[in-house]
Protein backbone atom coordinates (compact mmCIF):
# COMPACT_ATOMS: atom_id res chain seq x y z
CA UNK A 1 0.00 0.00 0.00
CA UNK A 2 1.58 3.21 -1.28
CA UNK A 3 1.40 5.88 0.93
CA UNK A 4 1.86 9.84 -0.05
CA UNK A 5 3.40 12.52 2.23
CA UNK A 6 2.31 15.46 2.10
CA UNK A 7 4.09 18.69 0.47
CA UNK A 8 3.95 20.96 3.10
CA UNK A 9 5.45 18.23 5.23
CA UNK A 10 8.46 18.12 3.40
CA UNK A 11 8.67 22.19 2.66
CA UNK A 12 8.46 22.30 6.78
CA UNK A 13 10.75 20.04 7.22
CA UNK A 14 13.74 21.36 4.58
CA UNK A 15 13.07 24.96 6.72
CA UNK A 16 13.74 23.37 9.97
CA UNK A 17 17.20 21.77 8.84
CA UNK A 18 18.35 25.18 7.31
CA UNK A 19 17.67 26.80 10.17
CA UNK A 20 19.66 24.17 12.91
CA UNK A 21 22.49 24.26 10.22
CA UNK A 22 22.91 28.05 10.43
CA UNK A 23 22.74 27.70 14.22
CA UNK A 24 25.57 25.40 14.03
CA UNK A 25 29.53 26.87 15.79
CA UNK A 26 30.90 25.80 12.03
CA UNK A 27 28.79 27.89 9.91
CA UNK A 28 30.52 30.79 8.29
CA UNK A 29 30.08 34.36 9.81
CA UNK A 30 27.25 36.14 7.80
CA UNK A 31 29.75 39.48 7.08
CA UNK A 32 33.66 39.64 7.53
CA UNK A 33 35.20 42.34 10.15
CA UNK A 34 36.89 45.04 7.98
CA UNK A 35 40.75 45.76 9.50
CA UNK A 36 40.84 49.27 10.29
CA UNK A 37 42.90 51.78 8.41
CA UNK A 38 46.51 52.72 9.56
CA UNK A 39 47.39 56.00 10.86
CA UNK A 40 47.80 58.56 8.11
CA UNK A 41 49.04 62.74 8.87
CA UNK A 42 46.47 65.35 8.42
CA UNK A 43 47.99 68.93 6.72
CA UNK A 44 46.15 71.79 8.35
CA UNK A 45 45.41 74.85 6.18
CA UNK A 46 43.46 76.70 8.10
CA UNK A 47 43.64 80.27 7.10
CA UNK A 48 44.41 83.38 9.23
CA UNK A 49 40.81 84.30 9.49
CA UNK A 50 40.33 80.80 11.29
CA UNK A 51 43.28 79.83 13.23
CA UNK A 52 43.70 76.62 15.05
CA UNK A 53 43.55 77.06 19.02
CA UNK A 54 47.79 76.11 20.37
CA UNK A 55 47.40 74.16 23.33
CA UNK A 56 50.81 74.57 25.63
CA UNK A 57 52.67 71.58 27.42
CA UNK A 58 52.19 72.05 30.98
CA UNK A 59 54.86 70.05 31.54
CA UNK A 60 58.04 71.66 29.02
CA UNK A 61 55.84 74.34 28.68
CA UNK A 62 56.51 74.56 25.20
CA UNK A 63 55.18 74.44 21.89
CA UNK A 64 56.41 71.77 19.20
CA UNK A 65 55.97 72.64 15.47
CA UNK A 66 56.89 71.47 12.22
CA UNK A 67 60.70 69.75 12.47
CA UNK A 68 61.37 70.68 8.60
CA UNK A 69 60.15 75.01 8.50
CA UNK A 70 60.90 75.57 12.24
CA UNK A 71 58.72 78.26 11.92
CA UNK A 72 55.32 80.17 13.85
CA UNK A 73 53.79 81.77 11.11
CA UNK A 74 52.48 85.18 12.34
CA UNK A 75 50.73 86.30 8.71
CA UNK A 76 50.26 84.91 5.36
CA UNK A 77 52.92 86.29 3.74
CA UNK A 78 56.43 85.95 4.86
CA UNK A 79 56.33 86.83 9.09
CA UNK A 80 57.75 84.15 10.87
CA UNK A 81 59.81 83.48 14.07
CA UNK A 82 62.39 81.28 13.49
CA UNK A 83 62.91 78.31 16.51
CA UNK A 84 66.10 76.20 18.01
CA UNK A 85 66.79 73.59 15.47
CA UNK A 86 67.61 70.88 18.04
CA UNK A 87 64.19 71.14 20.54
CA UNK A 88 62.02 73.00 17.76
CA UNK A 89 60.23 74.98 21.04
CA UNK A 90 59.24 78.55 22.31
CA UNK A 91 60.28 78.65 26.00
CA UNK A 92 57.78 80.97 27.93
CA UNK A 93 59.05 80.59 31.83
CA UNK A 94 60.14 82.77 33.33
CA UNK A 95 64.19 81.94 33.47
CA UNK A 96 64.95 81.48 30.14
CA UNK A 97 62.34 83.52 28.66
CA UNK A 98 64.19 84.67 25.67
CA UNK A 99 63.20 86.12 21.92
CA UNK A 100 66.16 86.26 19.06
CA UNK A 101 64.70 89.05 16.70
CA UNK A 102 66.25 90.23 13.43
CA UNK A 103 66.18 93.88 13.10
CA UNK A 104 63.49 95.68 10.73
CA UNK A 105 63.22 99.00 10.67
CA UNK A 106 64.43 101.77 13.46
CA UNK A 107 65.10 100.35 17.17
CA UNK A 108 64.03 101.70 19.90
CA UNK A 109 65.50 100.99 23.39
CA UNK A 110 64.58 102.25 26.51
CA UNK A 111 66.90 101.64 29.63
CA UNK A 112 66.10 101.55 33.09
CA UNK A 113 66.36 103.74 35.95
CA UNK A 114 69.86 103.52 37.03
CA UNK A 115 71.27 101.12 33.84
CA UNK A 116 74.55 101.97 32.52
CA UNK A 117 76.11 101.65 28.62
CA UNK A 118 79.53 101.41 27.62
CA UNK A 119 80.50 103.60 25.08
CA UNK A 120 82.82 102.31 22.72
CA UNK A 121 83.37 104.97 20.23
CA UNK A 122 87.36 104.69 19.14
CA UNK A 123 89.69 108.33 19.42
CA UNK A 124 88.79 108.75 15.39
CA UNK A 125 85.05 108.73 15.96
CA UNK A 126 84.79 110.87 19.42
CA UNK A 127 81.06 110.53 20.99
CA UNK A 128 80.05 114.20 21.46
CA UNK A 129 79.46 115.10 25.55
CA UNK A 130 77.97 118.39 27.68
CA UNK A 131 79.93 119.61 30.68
CA UNK A 132 76.82 118.77 32.91
CA UNK A 133 79.35 119.85 36.16
CA UNK A 134 79.20 123.37 35.19
CA UNK A 135 75.82 123.69 33.56
CA UNK A 136 76.00 127.74 35.11
CA UNK A 137 79.06 128.98 33.78
CA UNK A 138 79.31 132.15 32.53
CA UNK A 139 81.49 133.04 30.18
CA UNK A 140 84.24 135.41 30.69
CA UNK A 141 86.78 137.67 29.31
CA UNK A 142 88.84 140.68 29.72
CA UNK A 143 91.51 143.10 29.38
CA UNK A 144 94.90 144.18 31.17
CA UNK A 145 97.13 146.51 30.77
CA UNK A 146 100.37 148.29 32.12
CA UNK A 147 103.31 150.15 30.60
CA UNK A 148 107.03 151.11 30.71
CA UNK A 149 108.16 154.16 31.77
CA UNK A 150 111.97 155.42 31.11
CA UNK A 151 114.65 153.82 33.71
CA UNK A 152 112.53 151.22 34.81
CA UNK A 153 112.86 147.48 33.40
CA UNK A 154 109.35 146.26 34.45
CA UNK A 155 105.73 147.97 33.93
CA UNK A 156 103.89 149.47 36.10
CA UNK A 157 99.48 148.83 35.73
CA UNK A 158 97.48 150.63 34.06
CA UNK A 159 94.27 148.88 34.22
CA UNK A 160 93.26 145.68 36.44
CA UNK A 161 89.87 143.76 36.89
CA UNK A 162 88.57 142.09 40.00
CA UNK A 163 86.54 138.51 40.57
CA UNK A 164 82.78 139.25 41.18
CA UNK A 165 82.41 138.70 44.85
CA UNK A 166 79.98 134.94 45.33
CA UNK A 167 81.80 134.39 41.89
CA UNK A 168 84.51 131.91 41.14
CA UNK A 169 87.14 132.62 37.88
CA UNK A 170 87.96 129.96 35.71
CA UNK A 171 90.95 131.49 33.42
CA UNK A 172 91.37 129.14 30.64
CA UNK A 173 93.45 131.13 28.09
CA UNK A 174 95.80 133.63 28.27
CA UNK A 175 97.26 136.14 25.31
CA UNK A 176 99.82 139.10 25.68
CA UNK A 177 101.31 141.68 23.07
CA UNK A 178 104.04 143.55 24.54
CA UNK A 179 105.65 146.97 22.76
CA UNK A 180 108.99 147.95 23.39
CA UNK A 181 111.39 150.54 21.79
CA UNK A 182 113.60 148.97 18.44
CA UNK A 183 116.34 146.68 19.98
CA UNK A 184 114.91 145.95 22.96
CA UNK A 185 113.80 142.29 24.61
CA UNK A 186 111.29 141.53 26.49
CA UNK A 187 112.60 138.67 29.10
CA UNK A 188 108.99 137.42 30.25
CA UNK A 189 105.42 138.58 31.03
CA UNK A 190 103.03 137.21 33.68
CA UNK A 191 99.29 137.07 34.74
CA UNK A 192 99.34 138.93 37.98
CA UNK A 193 97.10 138.26 41.22
CA UNK A 194 96.63 139.34 44.25
CA UNK A 195 97.21 135.54 45.36
CA UNK A 196 100.16 134.48 43.26
CA UNK A 197 101.50 134.87 39.42
CA UNK A 198 101.19 132.77 36.58
CA UNK A 199 104.61 133.23 34.06
CA UNK A 200 104.11 132.99 30.19
CA UNK A 201 106.86 132.76 27.65
CA UNK A 202 107.30 134.93 24.76
CA UNK A 203 107.95 134.96 21.19
CA UNK A 204 109.44 137.78 19.02
CA UNK A 205 106.92 138.99 16.41
CA UNK A 206 109.57 141.30 14.79
CA UNK A 207 108.63 144.77 14.32
CA UNK A 208 105.69 147.30 14.09
CA UNK A 209 105.12 150.15 11.48
CA UNK A 210 107.47 152.76 13.21
CA UNK A 211 110.41 150.14 14.24
CA UNK A 212 109.23 149.11 17.92
CA UNK A 213 109.46 145.66 18.79
CA UNK A 214 106.73 143.54 19.50
CA UNK A 215 106.63 140.39 21.53
CA UNK A 216 103.74 138.27 21.99
CA UNK A 217 102.31 134.83 23.86
CA UNK A 218 99.39 132.73 23.79
CA UNK A 219 99.09 129.87 26.59
CA UNK A 220 95.91 127.77 27.53
CA UNK A 221 96.19 127.89 31.25
CA UNK A 222 93.66 126.58 33.99
CA UNK A 223 93.64 128.89 36.64
CA UNK A 224 91.61 129.13 39.87
CA UNK A 225 90.54 132.52 41.18
CA UNK A 226 88.46 133.22 44.12
CA UNK A 227 86.08 136.08 45.05
CA UNK A 228 87.85 139.69 45.09
CA UNK A 229 91.27 138.90 43.54
CA UNK A 230 92.75 141.42 41.70
CA UNK A 231 93.87 140.33 38.04
CA UNK A 232 96.23 142.08 36.59
CA UNK A 233 99.61 142.09 33.98
CA UNK A 234 102.94 142.88 33.92
CA UNK A 235 106.10 142.45 31.68
CA UNK A 236 110.16 142.53 32.43
CA UNK A 237 112.32 143.96 29.78
CA UNK A 238 116.56 143.82 29.27
CA UNK A 239 116.33 147.94 29.45
CA UNK A 240 115.86 150.72 31.67
CA UNK A 241 115.25 153.17 28.32
CA UNK A 242 112.02 154.36 26.43
CA UNK A 243 108.40 153.82 27.12
CA UNK A 244 106.39 150.49 25.51
CA UNK A 245 103.35 148.90 26.91
CA UNK A 246 101.67 145.31 27.74
CA UNK A 247 98.51 144.31 26.84
CA UNK A 248 96.37 140.84 27.98
CA UNK A 249 93.41 139.26 27.09
CA UNK A 250 91.98 137.03 29.50
CA UNK A 251 89.27 134.52 29.11
CA UNK A 252 87.53 131.79 30.88
CA UNK A 253 84.15 131.72 32.64
CA UNK A 254 82.52 132.50 36.07
CA UNK A 255 80.79 130.28 38.39
CA UNK A 256 78.66 130.56 41.63
CA UNK A 257 79.96 129.78 44.78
Amino acid sequence: MNTKTPISFINTAAYLFLGIASMSPLAPRAAAQKTPPAPQDVRVVNTAAEPVPVKIDATTNTVKLDGTTNTVKLDGTTNTVKLDGTTNTVKIDGTTNTVKAAQNGAWSVNLATGSTVQIGNPASSPALVRDVDRPHAQPFRTQVSSFFTSGSADTTVNSSATVPAGKRLIVEFVTVKITMPHGQSALFAKLDTSAFDQFLTLTAAGNDSVGNTLVIATHKVFVILDPGTIVQTSAFRNSLTGGGNTLMTVSGYLEDI
